[in-house]
């Protein structure tokens, strides 16, 4: 069919609009997936050779085309609409001449109302936007074009604008500009990627992934999780020089260890996928939207308390930020043997948890302090779990403010096999030891555990330190 050509008539309605929209502005060459790779479910070698190179068509593009609210390609991306409804609304103010040539003379001048929320909801959480695989097209092209419900967007590096506000005066969004320049800099700029601290780890970095993860959930197809995200990841690596490991940097892996999933209330549905996606201590092998704790902060210092001896992953193929098959991560810390009791907060719906770090309880009567914990799945807890001695936990980071108590973050653990040392993440916590310095101070406590400090599993116990599989 692509060799003999075909008519143009033949395409789905939003191809032909989407290639009028290219001829107007003068370009002679569209992408469209659809046409431009071949999309045999018998045979993938296109799919995943076209995959692994889409950075490059979607960040050396003039513009993407965006059908903002078509729910396929058989509908149209142009609004029917009265252009008379999109007026801006306006005030009209009285304005005095002072000069003596035109004193006393009075004029009308109008001052137009922009309204922001029109971007938000056209652009920001338009159809388009809740589907994983427009995120790195949204982030990694040079501008979008959004053909909305009631009027044309535009967004670049730059601005954002509209056709009933072209000026680039759209900013009263909260979190637009935040959310959208910093990963710009992230995308673009070398000084931002050569260091770990907040910059660059939370609002930078897992600002992508944070944006990416509240759409993943809706893949068709879950082994496409890393395949749709790697395309950032490759630019990423190639602006930073930082190699990508299960959709993390290495240069950070410490820090990026300590993703979480967001308590949610009633939170019932399983966030694990039923087939294997990546390790577990990959934010990629959760289906749930996923954020970095945030306390930290440039005024922070901060000391992380793991070090990543190693690791080993087996890809699908020779794209080393795409799917996994499997794998491990050796890291290097101080284990220690953690039960774990579902509480529950009386003043909302949330499910809290309290935590004995061994043997240490730190909430009981009169208390008033919880673990800011998140487990990875929470419907997958089982108290047989702490009663068989099956969790444990890692001091992973350490931060202090001048004027805020230091805040430990610990990695949570599930031994799998204790005769390798092998375990899985189940969640994060953090607590902020100096609300009570005698429940759980830094340095190692002496009250008896189900293990000793040489018994507890691990590959090896070295200088007070626990090295360990994670898979």
């Amino acid at each position: 069919m692509l060799l003999d050509g075909f008519a143009p008539s033949d395409l789905p309605q939003t191809f032909q609009e989407a290639s009028s929209v290219a001829r107007r502005l003068g370009v002679r060459y569209i992408w469209i997936d659809a046409l431009c790779i071949f999309q045999d479910k018998d045979d993938l070698s296109d799919w995943h050779k076209e995959a692994s190179i889409m950075h490059k068509v979607y960040a050396q593009s003039l513009c993407n085309i965006v059908a903002a609210e078509t729910p396929d390609s058989s509908h149209s991306m142009f609004a029917s609409r009265d252009p008379a409804t999109m007026l801006p609304a306006f005030t009209e103010h009285a304005f005095h001449w002072s000069t003596i040539a035109h004193r006393g003379r009075a004029d009308v001048t109008r001052k137009y109302l922009f309204m922001d929320k029109n971007f938000n909801a056209e652009v920001e959480v338009a159809r388009i936007n809740t589907r994983a695989w427009v995120v790195q097209e949204r982030f990694m092209s040079p501008r979008g074009l959004h053909f909305g419900n009631q009027q044309l967007f535009w967004e670049c590096r730059e601005t954002e604008a509209a056709e009933t506000n072209p000026y680039s005066s759209i900013t009263g969004i909260m979190g637009l500009k935040r959310k959208y320049e910093p990963v710009q800099d992230c995308l673009d700029k070398k000084d931002s990627g050569q260091e770990c601290g907040p910059a660059r780890g939370y609002s930078g970095f897992y600002r992508l992934v944070e944006a990416y993860s509240k759409c993943s959930k809706n893949l068709s197809f879950p082994s496409d999780k890393l395949i749709a995200f790697s395309a950032i990841l490759k630019h990423f690596s190639a602006v930073h020089q930082e190699e990508i490991v299960a959709g993390m940097r290495r240069g950070c892996l410490e820090d990026d260890l300590l993703w979480r999933v967001p308590n949610q209330a009633g939170e019932t549905e399983p966030s694990h996928y039923d087939t294997y996606i990546a390790p577990s201590w990959s934010w990629a092998s959760v289906r749930n939207c996923v954020i970095k704790h945030s306390d930290s902060s440039q005024s922070s210092i901060d000391c992380s308390l793991v070090h990543v001896e190693g690791y080993q992953l087996d890809y699908v193929t020779e794209d080393t930020t795409g799917a996994i098959r499997g794998g491990w991560l050796r890291l290097n810390g101080s284990l220690k043997q953690l039960k774990l009791f579902r509480g529950h907060d009386g003043s909302s719906d949330l499910f809290t948890w309290e935590l004995a770090v061994e043997g240490v309880r730190t909430k009981g009567p009169g208390w008033h302090i919880h673990w800011d914990v998140c487990l990875d799945n929470p419907a997958e807890h089982s108290g047989q779990d702490t009663d068989n001695d099956m969790l444990f936990c890692m001091p992973a980071k350490e931060y202090s403010h001048a004027t805020v108590m230091k805040t430990i973050e610990y990695l949570l653990l599930k031994v799998v096999n204790p005769g390798t040392g092998t375990f899985r993440r189940i969640g994060v916590a953090n607590w902020n030891e100096g609300r009570d310095l005698d429940v759980l101070p830094a340095n190692d406590r002496s009250e008896s555990t189900a293990f000793g400090k040489r018994e507890i599993p691990c590959v090896e116990y070295k200088d007070g330190s626990h090295s360990i599989y994670i898979i």
